[in-house]
């Protein structure tokens, strides 16, 4: 008997409510368009991308500037460079080594650190 299945509400009418995109969403998704367009040596941002690109074994997914959803690689890269400006040494770390070993993340330091000091310039 099914009567309890009758009894819950379905839930396939209700969407989740949108949240708000962070602040430097729109200036790091500016950052990641250009740096494609770029060469490496050229923009901080540009060389960022290319190298974790190749530590990842993937490239970096930016959507448009208008879009309200976020990528993964948008968020993941939104909270490494925020950690950089905040000072927050252990979500930096923790940030950085959730997708790379330690030799990576040592290689791809410093270039964060500058993109992180130039992406609000």
């Amino acid at each position: 008997m099914l009567l309890h299945a009758q009894s819950l509400p379905s839930t396939a009418d209700q969407r989740m409510p949108r949240r708000p995109l962070p602040v430097g969403m729109l200036a790091l998704r500016a950052a990641g368009r250009a740096a494609r367009l770029a060469p490496a040596t050229e923009n901080s941002m540009a060389a960022l991308i290319q190298k974790l690109e190749k530590i990842l074994g993937k490239r970096i997914v930016f959507f448009e500037a208008t879009a309200q959803d976020t990528s993964f690689d948008e968020d993941w890269l939104f909270n490494l460079l925020d950690a950089v400006k905040q000072g927050d040494s252990d979500r930096y770390c923790f940030a950085l080594r959730s997708r790379m070993g330690k030799m990576d993340a040592a290689d791809v330091h410093f270039l964060v650190c500058k993109a992180a000091l130039t992406l609000d310039a």
